[in-house]
């Protein structure tokens, strides 16, 4: 209770730099091929200069049965490709440490493929490898994901 309540401070501080923050992700997950861990993810990106942006990551893993409650914090840095007809290519690296049950520190690269569906609507497909620097993290993670995000504004209201 204690961890999950230092988890919740932490994105609290995160959504209160919403305004200074290029993008702002909170999303809640079952990863259902891991006994259907459960977990809740707080992401900000920030553009730095021209294509290139830099984000932050807290993901916390709610504990189920045996398995402990963990989180993970990562670093990330993004370099947009130039878009064509439309689709604005993305690749990614990470760095990051997996906490609560040792410190595990890992690393991941990935891709995305980003298309505006109207103004304020943007589509995203994407894949994700994830592994980490020694045994301690366990077995590499694959993802593929697709999503639809909806663009905020310091004028927006929730």
């Amino acid at each position: 209770m204690k961890k999950a309540a230092i988890v919740a401070a932490l994105a609290a501080s995160l959504i209160g730099t919403a305004a200074h923050a290029g993008s702002i992700k909170v999303e809640a997950e079952s990863q259902l091929n891991q006994a259907e861990r459960e977990a809740v993810k707080v992401e900000v990106w920030e553009g730095l200069t021209g294509p290139v942006g830099v984000g932050f990551e807290v993901k916390t893993f709610l504990a189920e049965g045996t398995n402990a409650s963990y989180t993970n914090l990562v670093g990330k840095i993004g370099y947009a490709l130039p878009t064509i007809s439309g689709f604005s290519p993305v690749i990614k690296a990470e760095a990051g440490v997996k906490t609560g049950v040792g410190n595990a520190e890992f690393w991941g690269v990935g891709a995305e493929v980003q298309r505006k569906l109207t103004d304020k609507v943007t589509a995203t497909v994407g894949y994700r490898y994830r592994d980490g620097f020694g045994d301690e993290y366990g077995s590499n993670q694959q993802r593929a994901h697709v999503g639809v995000s909806y663009g905020l504004t310091k004028n927006s209201s929730v």
